[in-house]
Parts: structure tokens; C-alpha cells; sequence
């Protein structure tokens, strides 16, 4: 009678415990890349929206913009985002308007041409 704990080992309880210890590791590194992956294509939708809706109507400050966009939002609606503008010359009609917003080591760009 071959018993499980001599000195040869049982390569079915060796493989069988190997494969639940590796899928539990696949999984959980697996699952912390969706969260990563899920906050960023998060911070992207912000991103484009916080430009489209400035874009849309330039004499409302991008702050209260973006304030309003993360309300909406559930992934940032409690953190905290930093916002940089950059513009082309001196933000008049036909300059390009780039906003970034950086989130927990997350950055997302977004741009677009102002009309006003």
C-alpha cells in the first residue's frame, strides 16, 4: 500500500496542488491588471469628455468642468486628479487645446481645436 507522505511523493497530489497554486497566482495578477486597465480606460472617458464639454463651451472653467465630470463618474468620484492645460500660442480661436489629467500614477491626454 503506497501511502501519501513517503519519501517518493505522489506526482498526481504534487501536479494537481502545483496547477491550483499557479492558477490562484494567474488569477489574482490577472485581476489586478483589470482593475489598472479598468482605471485607465476610466481616466481616458474623463479625459474626453472634460475636453469635449470645455470645447463645446470655452467660458466655463475647465475646473468646474472637470468637477462636474468626476461627480458623474464613480471610478473618480472621490479621487483626487490633477489637471494640466497646454495651448498653442495664446488659446484663441483655431489653437489647439491639450488637456492632461494624472490620476494615481494613471496620465490620459485628450485635445482639440478651439472655436470660440
Amino acid at each position: 500500500m503506497k501511502r501519501i507522505s513517503n519519501e517518493t511523493g505522489n506526482a498526481l497530489l504534487e501536479g494537481v496542488s502545483f496547477a491550483a497554486l499557479s492558477f490562484g497566482l494567474v488569477l489574482s495578477s490577472g485581476l489586478g491588471l483589470f482593475q489598472v486597465e479598468s482605471d485607465q480606460l476610466a481616466l481616458n472617458l474623463l479625459a474626453r469628455n472634460v475636453t469635449r464639454d470645455y470645447l463645446l463651451d470655452p467660458q466655463v472653467s475647465l475646473e468646474s468642468v472637470l468637477q462636474r465630470w468626476q461627480v458623474i463618474n464613480p471610478e473618480f468620484r472621490h479621487r483626487q486628479v490633477a489637471l494640466a492645460v497646454n495651448c498653442e500660442g495664446d488659446c484663441s480661436k483655431g489653437s489647439i487645446l491639450q488637456i492632461e489629467l494624472s490620476s494615481n500614477g494613471l496620465v490620459s491626454s485628450s485635445f482639440g481645436v478651439l472655436d470660440g
